[in-house]
């Protein structure tokens, strides 16, 4: 049986299969205590996985923009050019991305009697430390961490061979902070998951039609998206997103508002359960519950201990506390049906329930 169906029914065999007693001396009600009921959210978990071939073909594409220009520093009036040997090694841990990566260097010097050049190979090691606030703002601060020659360079003059590692040593401690703040600018250029939320979340725009005979739409609009940090395996970083969501279910299709959804608010968490719990808040239109039970028990046959009678012209309505069930019987008794009761939930049994119900009935000549 269909979703919707069971659950308009429901509503109706709440009353055939509650606790019924026969109208007794009322006792003195107790005051009853309303409280404004503000409904949690229901919870998607998802687990996400990062490959780091990706994040390292961002990586290497970024730094080989950052080499095709030479750099210069004015103190030793020297030009350098800085050119891949390798492509880069990643490590991405919590916020932290580790980038190991080989690196040709040419440090030129040009005199009026002679050109200086030098060549050599140098390990460099960047740590970049990312964060995004809660409006999905990505900011990062790279640093060279270490850095090691695998090939020290030389200097060549004439037939002559001089080592310079001292004033290599020099040049990348003056060339690090425009290499890093070149890798920063590179990575938010091609960092673009603001964007990429904000287009993804509007398939949540559309209500979900659960079923097209009879009616029932749920819509789900997330509030808050939750994030955990990334985890390192060989070959990909992983972690998990938790989409707080604001569930309706609705006999009517809600209205859609034009323009985009509102991205969601971004929260870092430590720990997340695997457990995804879906809370529904209803909006059940009586019309579409008396339609739907009509077409379900009107006309049918009910029986019980050689009894049996014929329900039709079914009504169903309600006030702020009770649920009433009129119908018109024809069979072994004739007239009208009326049952009326005021449905509690029942947290044990996570089920509603009528203790007690009013029931009436006016016979038919």
């Amino acid at each position: 049986m269909k979703l919707s169906i069971f659950f308009y029914s429901s509503i109706f065999l709440l009353f055939l299969t509650s606790s019924c007693s026969s109208p007794k001396k009322a006792e003195s009600p107790k005051k009853e205590v309303y409280t404004t009921y503000k409904p949690l959210p229901s919870q998607v978990v998802l687990h996400y996985r990062l490959d780091k071939k990706i994040i390292r073909d961002t990586f290497n594409n970024a730094i080989a923009e950052i080499f095709k220009e030479s750099f210069s520093i004015p103190d030793y009036d020297v030009k350098i050019n800085f050119y891949k040997t390798n492509d880069a090694n990643i490590e991405i841990e919590g916020k932290s991305v580790l980038v190991n990566i080989p690196v040709g260097i040419l440090v030129e010097k040009n005199t009026m009697l002679v050109d200086f050049k030098a060549k050599g190979v140098v390990e460099l090691t960047f740590i970049t430390k990312f964060e995004m606030d809660s409006l999905w703002n990505f900011t990062s601060k790279t640093d060279l961490s270490y850095y090691k020659w695998l090939e020290k360079p030389v200097l060549k003059m004439g037939g002559l061979q001089i080592p310079i590692e001292p004033l290599s040593d020099v040049i990348i401690s003056k060339s690090k902070a425009m290499i890093v703040e070149s890798i920063d600018d590179a990575i938010i250029e091609n960092f673009t998951i603001k964007s990429t939320i904000q287009k993804s979340i509007q398939v949540f725009k559309e209500p979900i039609q659960l079923d097209p005979e009879n009616g029932g739409y749920l819509t789900l609009t997330p509030s808050v998206i939750k994030l955990t940090s990334l985890k390192n395996s060989k070959l990909h970083s992983s972690g998990k997103i938790v989409f707080d969501l604001q569930s309706l279910f609705s006999t009517n299709k809600p209205v859609i508002h034009p323009g985009l959804l509102k991205t969601p608010a971004l929260r870092w968490v430590e720990n997340v359960n695997d457990t995804t719990v879906l809370r529904l808040v209803t909006q059940i239109n009586m019309m579409d519950i008396n339609a739907l039970v009509r077409k379900n028990f009107d006309g049918k046959e009910f029986s019980s201990q050689g009894k049996s009678f014929t329900m039709s012209n079914i009504l169903i309505n309600c006030d702020y506390e009770n649920i009433r069930f009129v119908t018109d019987i024809k069979g072994d008794a004739n007239g009208t049906l009326i049952l009326t009761g005021k449905p509690k939930y029942d947290k044990k049994s996570n089920t509603f329930k009528t203790e007690n119900i009013d029931i009436a009935f006016k016979t038919k000549k």
